[in-house]
């Protein structure tokens, strides 16, 4: 749909809308290794440290609960992604797994070499269902992505985020990265729309992409002032890094 369709769409069943970006989908694959999700295209070769993994847990049970607000009758929130979203899913999902995959296997490689140090450690867990649980980890987040509606590419925000771009403009910065900025003008002009036709509810855009929309340290990240002044702010679109404190903040 259109932001103004959807707009349409939701000003008829008001209630609270949440943004996605694509790192926030795949922060839920990575819950039981707290890989880096500052980035999901390379992720598998960052070094920067993980998110707790207590931050993940509480965002894979958000998820949950975010899902099930979707999908009942009435429903209690508005999930919302891009075309993109879709896309990055689609593209990067297999290669974001296997990285999981590899990190938790990795933690036998530590046992094997203890042993042969001479090390005496407390017997490993039984990874026997892990296949299983790393199954269910893609699901929640596919069942998540399967509530989503989906904003279509517009024109006129697809051109405002190339002019982020040659105008060096977070989320695009000097990255260059036209993916972040399509992504944020989508989610503003809905929001905008909304808060024009006087939808009540709050709107929130969850990304953990730091590098992309925040400022200050991993441990306690805000959103860049720039960003909260001129765009966030003005339409009305608040923003969180955790799913969880998202779902906490709007009571779903």
């Amino acid at each position: 749909m259109t932001p103004a369709l959807l707009a349409s769409a939701l000003t008829l069943s008001p209630r609270p809308v949440v943004c996605l970006d694509t790192c926030t989908l795949f922060d839920l694959v990575r819950t039981m290794t707290g890989h880096p999700s500052r980035d999901h295209e390379a992720a598998i070769k960052s070094s920067d440290r993980p998110p707790s993994h207590a931050r993940l847990v509480r965002d894979l049970e958000a998820a949950i609960k975010l899902t099930d607000a979707a999908v009942a009758t009435p429903a209690r929130a508005a999930v919302v992604v891009t075309d993109l979203v879709r896309l990055e899913w689609s593209q990067n999902l297999t290669k974001v797994a296997a990285g999981a995959t590899v990190a938790v296997w990795q933690f036998y490689q530590v046992l094997d070499t203890a042993k042969a140090l001479g090390r005496t450690l407390p017997p490993p867990p039984d990874f026997t269902t892990f296949p299983s649980l790393m199954v269910d980890l893609v699901l929640a987040a596919s069942a998540l992505l399967a509530r989503g509606l989906t904003l279509d590419r517009d024109p006129a925000c697809a051109g405002r985020a190339i002019d982020r771009v040659a105008n060096k403009v977070r989320p695009a910065g000097e990255s260059g990265e036209v993916k972040d900025a399509l992504h944020l003008e989508h989610y503003l002009e809905l929001s905008r729309m909304l808060g024009a036709a006087g939808a009540p509810p709050r709107r929130v855009f969850v990304s953990s992409d730091l590098k992309a929309f925040c400022v200050g340290s991993k441990d306690s990240p805000k959103l860049d002032p720039a960003l909260a002044a001129n765009d966030f702010g003005p339409a009305g679109l608040e923003f969180y890094v955790s799913l969880g404190d998202a779902v906490d903040a709007l009571r779903i």
